[in-house]
């Protein structure tokens, strides 16, 4: 029988799917269980109707992300609950619509090898369409909440190509179950909210009878047929108030158990098995009942699906059929289970999925005593939902952390350094050095340590800061690093790329004196990374992503050889090939390579390669470096004139929303430099206003560029008013090994300035001295007279 609600949202979807529609994707938002896609399903007639879940078969089933024994989409029926939330709860699923809705989800394309042949099925445009065309196909996602990160990802993917228009006959139908949003949240797809009411229970059961708000609201929790197989239990509790409604879950468990045995003991085993069960996430396997409970209570498996408790999703994995009940378990296990037993379960979801941070940052919270170990977790979560851009998930940490006083002092101080509140700079010192004494004298985990770590390094690396004690924060980095690896090795090839990095750039920073303690410590960094590298390339379990980071960023690795980091950076550029999202942005540092070591034209080749997908899908930063780059090979291998530059790099600087970031700062630095010689005065004054950036290594091009200029105009007063100013002292720490070169190079250019020559005169022989004194090709870039500046991606 058709519900009210149904046609409700039949009517919806037909609006929805009219020619004079405003958007391609379609949200069912729902905080009620009943079969969705009955109701609009007639309305798909005549398209080509794809489940979202039988795309996921177009992926090679070894590439599909483990959780908790690799949740898939063959399981859609498990919806989320609001039976948490009715008892004040925060699920981990509690998602945001605008996960999802961005053009340009930051981590659209994490698994992009594997999405390939989805993607190529689809066969998006790389330009947009300027309108949709009639629709071909009709995709349909019967649950968001219920999908895996991996298939969270893909549908971001999807969904950035049909909003942008690249794929323009294609309608994403998304179903949401119990989705918390505001009605502002969905401004780019077109989306209704639709729920049970009484006249629902009505249309189907006794229509004279009042079934009360505490009913309703069951049902919608716990659906329609679950209303109709334990009815009885439901309406005869209609006096229980709502927020007891754990009580009722419980009569109707012991009535579905009650067959299970006469055995006391028994019941007290099987309950003690479902308490554990509920400590895995959605699905748990029959290797996470041995390892991670006890072989014995696998002969519980049983009684608990022919109670209904829990079904077999596919062959040895299994889950809880209802939410509603497996929070109820959750809830108890708190009150039952011994801490060894809970701590048992979370040492084994760590170790084998400990990329589920923000789960385990709950389990953590809900039953550790330990409050360190419980803001380590919350820590590391903070962490990498802020990396990864998980910008909903982020909020809920915070929110949970400051409401909870858990870490609170942690989170406040790394999200002041991150977000560099204060205009001068230096009123952070005081909260830098705060937080390295605080985080170095606690009890956080070696996790949690690394990750307030690496925000300092970070911000002192980025701003050129000097710490009075920053041998220490480098060595308290390598410290955390060697436990880390000690502690687990296996489990923690994810998070070192990030810190192997923030650890050689730290190294780089340190001033002289004693120079022979920064090559110490950028040699130790590097003989840490090779190591790694060798195991990497032995692991090949681990070897794909975080492989080829390392080999990406080898021009950070090898900071003062870019010889040697070019072999790294060639070697991700070939071994990326079936990788777009790891080639991309290999793409970018190689030309980086080859640019800074004169290849031009080989740079040009490189980058003019069409890329298979738009970069703003991996973020606006990544298109900008990519152009930036391509810009460079292209002026400098003579493709380009220096006006075409100027207007490419003016136009990528008009498309950054900070003009104060690091990247908005190089490509000004770059426009004013394409400017030079057709717009001196426009030029001139962008310059000035980079040269007393207090990042160093911005103001030292546009210094380098100005005293071109004066050299060129062979004005030998304005020469010497920048020569002799105190650029030595403000040298970047990057370019140290570079800084006798430098000096030679402007001492050259005085000398000839006072030389009767001819400009051209004085340029050849500017030449030959720099190739005498300096023929290896690590200095080919920065010879020329007007310095470009390249961009690379570390961190992606």
């Amino acid at each position: 029988m058709e519900l009210p609600v149904q046609k409700e949202i039949k009517s919806f979807v037909t609006e929805a799917l009219s020619s004079n529609r405003t958007s391609n994707i379609i949200g069912i938002i729902t905080n009620s269980r009943f079969d969705i896609k009955a109701s609009y399903s007639s309305q798909l007639d005549g398209y080509n109707q794809i489940e979202f879940k039988e795309m996921l078969g177009m992926i090679p089933a070894t590439a599909k992300l483990k959780i908790s024994g690799g949740i898939k989409l063959d399981f859609l029926k498990i919806f989320q609950s609001t039976f948490s939330l009715v008892n004040g709860g925060v699920s981990p699923l509690a998602l945001d619509l605008k996960e999802i809705t961005g053009v340009t989800p930051e981590i659209a394309v994490n698994w992009e090898k594997e999405f390939n042949p989805v993607i190529n099925y689809l066969k998006p445009r790389k330009k947009s369409y300027k309108k949709y065309k009639k629709t071909k196909r009709i995709i349909v996602v019967e649950d968001y909440l219920a999908l895996t990160r991996q298939e969270q990802s893909l549908l971001k993917l999807i969904v950035s190509y049909v909003q942008s228009k690249k794929i323009n006959d294609t309608i994403v139908v998304i179903q949401f179950i119990d989705l918390k949003s505001n009605e502002s949240n969905f401004s780019n797809i077109t989306s209704r909210h639709f729920d049970i009411t009484e006249v629902d229970l009505q249309s189907v059961f006794q229509k004279n009878t009042n079934y009360g708000e505490h009913v309703v609201s069951l049902t919608k929790s716990l659906g329609i047929d679950f209303f109709q197989e334990y009815r009885e239990i439901i309406i005869q509790s209609n006096q229980i108030e709502l927020e007891n409604v754990e009580k009722i879950i419980k009569k109707i468990i012991d009535e579905t158990l009650s067959t299970s045995s006469d055995n006391p003991d028994y019941r007290k085993q099987l309950d003690l098995f479902l308490y554990q069960c509920s400590l895995f996430m959605i699905q748990f396997t029959k290797f996470d009942i041995e390892d991670g409970i006890d072989p014995s209570m696998l002969e519980f498996i049983a009684p608990a699906m022919s109670a209904k408790l829990i079904g077999k999703t596919e062959e040895n994995k299994y889950s809880f059929l209802e939410v509603a009940i497996r929070n109820y378990f959750h809830n108890e296990a708190k009150n039952t289970l011994q801490s060894p037993v809970i701590e048992r379960i979370y040492a084994y979801l760590n170790k084998l999925y400990p990329h589920e941070y923000f789960y385990l940052a709950e389990l953590q919270q809900q039953f550790s005593r330990n409050k360190d170990d419980v803001t380590s977790a919350y820590i590391v979560a903070y962490y990498f939902s802020k990396k990864e851009g998980m910008e909903t998930q982020l909020n809920q940490i915070v929110s949970v952390m400051l409401k909870n006083n858990i870490g609170e002092y942690y989170v406040n101080k790394m999200e002041l350094v991150r977000t560099n509140k204060f205009q001068d700079s230096t009123d952070l010192d005081p909260e830098i050095t705060g937080l390295f004494y605080e985080t170095k004298e606690s009890n956080l985990s070696t996790l949690a340590k690394l990750c307030c770590y690496s925000v300092l390094a970070s911000y002192l690396f980025e701003n050129e800061k000097i710490l009075n004690n920053l041998y220490k924060l480098y060595s308290e980095i390598s410290l955390e690093l060697q436990k880390l690896n000690d502690e687990n090795c296996n489990s923690v090839l994810y998070w070192q790329n990030e810190f192997y990095i923030n650890q050689i750039l730290l190294a780089a920073s340190f001033d002289d004196p004693p120079s022979l303690l920064r090559g110490k410590a950028i040699r130790n960094s590097q003989n840490q990374i090779e190591h790694l590298l060798r195991t990497f390339k032995q692991n090949s379990s681990h070897k794909d992503s975080n492989y080829l980071k390392f080999l990406r960023v080898g021009n950070t690795i090898y900071i003062e050889d870019t010889e040697k980091g070019i072999k790294l950076t060639e070697k991700a550029y070939w071994e990326s090939k079936n990788y777009p999202y790891e080639y991309e942005l290999a793409k970018i540092n190689y030309s980086f390579s080859l640019i800074y070591l004169g290849y031009y034209k080989n740079a040009n080749k490189v980058l003019s390669e069409k890329s298979s997908f738009d970069l703003n899908i991996i973020n606006k930063d990544t298109y900008l470096s990519y152009h930036n780059n391509y810009t460079i090979a292209q002026i400098l291998s003579g493709k380009i004139t220096h006006k075409k530059a100027m207007k490419k790099f003016e136009n990528l600087l008009n498309q950054i929303d900070s003009k104060d970031s690091s990247d908005a700062t190089i490509i000004k630095n770059n426009m004013a430099a394409a400017q030079l010689d057709i717009q001196r005065e426009t030029a001139l004054q962008s310059l000035d206003s980079i040269v007393n950036d207090p990042d160093h290594y911005h103001s030292f091009y546009a210094f380098h560029n100005i005293l071109y200029l004066y050299f060129k105009e062979r004005n030998l007063k304005l020469f010497d008013s920048f020569y002799k100013s105190d650029w030595q002292r403000k040298f970047p720490k990057l370019l140290k090994p570079y800084f006798k070169f430098f000096n030679n190079k402007f001492s050259a250019m005085r000398i000839l300035l006072v030389q009767d020559l001819q400009f051209s005169e004085m340029v050849e022989l500017l030449y030959n001295e720099l190739n005498s004194k300096y023929p290896e090709k690590t200095y080919t870039h920065y010879k020329k007279l007007i310095l470009f500046g390249g961009i690379e991606r570390w961190f992606e």
